[in-house]
C-alpha cells in the first residue's frame, strides 16, 4: 500500500471518527467565543483541593452591550480564557448584566486587554486523534506510517516487527505487575520508560504499584480525579518540592505587587503617568517571562530525572518535548482506542500492550460491533508476539471457574484458597439472589433502567456483608446507579456504586451486581452481553452476590448457563427468605 493510499485511509478516519463521536456542526457553532476586556483582578487566594494546584485568581470581563448570553453560559461552567498569548482554565463564579466573572487556575499572573472567553469542551480523545492524525497526514511520523501501513495491509502484520507485542491478562492475572516488572528491568539498564493507560484510574494505580517497587514515577496530568496518595508525583506537587520554588514565589509575589501597581486602565492619564505605567508593564513582563523560562526549565529537568513518566494519553501534551522511548507499557489496552495505540507505538521502540479480549473493548458509536485494536492485533499477530497469563491470584476458584469455563478455555489457575465467609449469611463465595414471583419490575427513564425492589433488596443484604471488606454494587444500568446514590440507608454505608463499565479494571472484596430487568417478555438487552457480564462477576475478590429475576433473565443462554453453574458450585436463594414487602 503506497502512503498517499494511507493518508487517504487515515483522512477517511478522521470522518468516520467525527461521525462516531457525533458533532454536530451546530454544537460546535455554539463554542464562538465571547470578545470582552479584563476589567480588574480582584482577589488572591490559596489553592483549594476542588481545583488544580496553582495561584487562584478571580477576574472580571466586561462584554459588549446589549448582549445576548448563550445557554452553556451558567455558573459553575468550565470555561476558557483565551488572549493572543495565553489559554486560561476557569470556572464561572457570577453571570450579571454586562460583566462576567470566574475563578482561575494560574502559574503565573497576567494581564493582557483584549480576552476571549468560551466553552471548555470535555473532548480529549477528540482532540487527540485530531493531534495524532495531522502530525501523521503531515508526514512527521514517518516511523508511524510505516508501522501502520503494516497493520492495515492483511498481508503483513504490525505484530511480526518484534518491537510490538501483547500481553493477553484475564481478570486478576496481574497484567499492571508484568507490565511495571517489564519497565524495571529497561530502567534497570538506565533508559526512562513511559507508562500510559486510557484512564485516571488505571493510571494511578500504575504509580502506586510502580512506588511498591521502588521506582521514582512522574504522574502526567492536573485531573481532580487523581488519587491523593499519587498527587505528589504530579508535575505540580513535585515542583513545590524544588529548591527554586521559593525563588519562585517571591517573583510571583512581585509580579503580583506590579500589577496592583499598575492598577487599571484609565485613559485620562497623565502622560508621566502613562509613561510610568508602560515601564512598569515592561518590567512586569519581563519579570512574567523569567517566571515562564524558569518554571519551564525546572519542568524538563523534573521530567529527565523521572524514571517512569505515567499517563492517560491525552495527557502525553503536556511533556515539556517529544522523545522516543525505549519501551512504552500501555495497560487495559481493552479500551483503548485505535488511534491512541498509534500514539503509542509512536512514542516507543519497543512496545508492548496488556488487556483482555473477553472485557469491555472502547466503544465506536458508529459501529458497535467493531473490534478493538487489541482484538484486531491479536486476530493478525504472530503467536511468538503474544503471552497469556494464566495465573490467578484475585479471587478463589470458585468465583473464577464460570469466567474460566465459558471465556478462557479453563487454562486460568486461582492461588487463592477458597475464603471463610464467617458469620456471614451466605456459605459460598458465589450467590445468586432470585426475586422471581415477587413485584419486582423494570422502569424505564432516561433510555435506561430501574428496578425499585432491587435497590430496596440490596440496602438490606449490603448491611449484611458490609464488613467483608470493601464493597461495590454495580449495574449495568446508570438509571439504577442514580437510584442507588439516592438512596437513604445506602448512603449510611461506606461502598462504592458505579456501572458495570465504569468498574472495568477495579476490584473490590465483595461485589453486588444489580441485573434490574424484570419482564415477561424475557427482554435483557445490553445487561447480559457475554464481555460485559465477564466484568461483572470478575471483579469480586471474596464474594460475589448476583441479584435478579430468574424468569426474565433465565430466558438468555448465557445466565441460564450462569445459573446452572451457581446451582452447583455457589447458592441460590430467593428474595422471599428476607424479610420486606416483596
Amino acid at each position: 500500500m503506497e502512503k498517499e493510499e494511507i493518508q487517504r485511509e487515515i483522512l477517511s478516519e478522521r470522518l468516520r471518527i467525527l461521525r462516531e463521536e457525533e458533532i454536530e456542526k451546530s454544537e460546535l457553532e455554539g463554542t464562538r467565543p465571547i470578545p470582552g476586556f479584563l476589567r480588574k483582578e480582584t482577589e488572591y487566594q490559596r489553592p483549594s483541593r476542588n481545583f488544580d494546584k496553582g495561584d487562584h485568581y478571580r477576574w472580571t470581563l466586561q462584554v459588549p452591550h446589549p448582549f445576548v448570553w448563550p445557554d452553556w453560559m451558567k455558573v459553575g461552567a468550565t470555561v476558557v480564557l483565551k488572549s493572543d498569548e495565553r489559554e486560561i482554565q476557569g470556572i464561572l463564579s457570577h453571570i450579571g448584566e454586562e460583566t462576567i466573572g470566574a475563578e482561575l487556575l494560574l502559574s503565573s499572573i497576567t494581564f493582557e486587554d483584549i480576552w476571549a472567553i468560551g466553552p471548555r469542551i470535555s473532548l480529549p480523545t477528540y482532540e487527540l486523534y485530531y493531534s495524532v492524525l495531522d502530525s501523521l497526514l503531515s508526514g512527521k511520523w514517518e516511523k508511524t506510517l510505516g508501522k501502520i501501513t503494516n497493520f492495515w495491509n492483511k498481508e503483513i502484520s504490525i505484530l511480526e516487527d518484534p518491537a510490538i507485542r501483547i500481553l493477553v491478562g484475564p481478570p486478576g492475572t496481574g497484567k499492571t505487575k508484568n507490565l511495571l516488572d517489564m519497565a524495571r528491568d529497561r530502567i534497570a539498564s538506565g533508559s526512562q520508560v513511559l507508562a500510559l493507560a486510557p484512564n485516571n484510574y488505571a493510571v494511578d494505580n500504575l504509580v502506586e504499584k510502580s512506588l511498591e517497587l521502588g521506582l521514582r514515577p512522574l504522574r502526567l496530568g492536573s485531573s481532580p480525579k487523581i488519587r491523593e496518595s499519587v498527587r505528589s508525583f504530579t508535575m505540580s506537587d513535585l515542583l513545590e518540592d524544588r529548591e527554586i520554588s521559593k525563588t519562585l514565589g517571591s517573583w510571583k509575589k512581585d509580579l503580583e505587587k506590579l500589577y496592583k501597581s499598575i492598577g487599571d486602565y484609565d485613559p485620562n492619564l497623565s502622560s508621566s503617568r502613562k509613561e510610568k505605567r508602560r515601564v512598569m508593564q515592561a518590567e512586569a513582563q519581563e519579570l512574567r517571562k523569567l517566571i515562564q523560562k524558569t518554571l519551564q526549565s525546572e519542568r524538563r529537568l523534573i521530567f529527565e530525572e523521572s524514571e517512569l513518566v505515567c499517563g492517560t494519553f491525552a495527557s502525553t501534551k503536556e511533556m515539556p518535548f517529544r522523545k522516543e522511548y525505549s519501551l512504552v507499557v500501555v495497560d487495559e489496552a481493552t479500551q483503548v482506542l485505535d488511534i491512541a495505540s498509534y500514539l503509542a507505538i509512536d512514542l516507543g521502540e519497543e512496545v508492548v500492550f496488556a488487556g483482555d479480549p473477553k472485557q469491555l473493548p472502547p466503544l465506536y458509536k458508529s459501529d458497535p460491533k467493531k473490534k478493538s485494536f487489541l482484538e484486531v492485533s491479536i486476530d493478525r499477530c504472530h503467536p511468538s508476539r503474544i503471552q497469556f497469563l494464566t495465573e490467578q491470584y484475585r479471587m478463589p476458584m470458585a468465583l473464577l471457574s464460570f469466567s474460566n469455563e465459558v471465556f478462557y478455555e479453563s487454562k486460568l489457575h486461582s492461588h487463592i484458597p477458597e475464603l471463610d465467609l464467617g458469620d456471614v449469611i451466605f456459605r459460598k463465595n458465589l450467590i445468586f439472589l432470585d426475586t422471581a414471583g415477587s413485584s419486582s419490575s423494570e422502569v424505564e427513564e432516561n433510555a435506561s433502567y430501574f428496578n425499585s425492589l432491587e435497590i430496596d433488596f440490596i440496602s438490606q443484604i449490603a448491611k449484611e456483608v458490609k464488613n467483608l471488606g470493601s464493597l461495590a454494587i454495580l449495574s449495568p444500568y446508570q438509571a439504577q446507579i442514580s437510584k442507588f446514590k439516592s438512596h437513604t440507608e445506602l448512603s449510611k454505608i461506606n461502598s462504592i456504586l458505579q456501572s458495570i463499565d465504569a468498574f472495568q479494571g477495579r476490584e473490590a472484596d465483595v461485589v453486588i451486581l444489580s441485573m434490574v430487568r424484570s419482564n415477561d417478555r424475557g427482554e435483557v438487552g445490553f445487561s447480559l452481553d457475554p464481555r460485559r457480564f465477564n466484568v461483572a462477576i470478575t471483579r469480586a475478590k471474596k464474594l460475589c452476590v448476583v441479584v435478579g429475576d430468574s424468569s426474565t433473565l433465565a430466558q438468555n443462554s448465557l445466565f441460564a448457563r450462569f445459573l446452572e453453574h451457581v446451582g452447583k458450585s455457589g447458592e441460590v436463594r430467593s428474595v422471599f427468605e428476607w424479610e420486606g414487602d416483596w
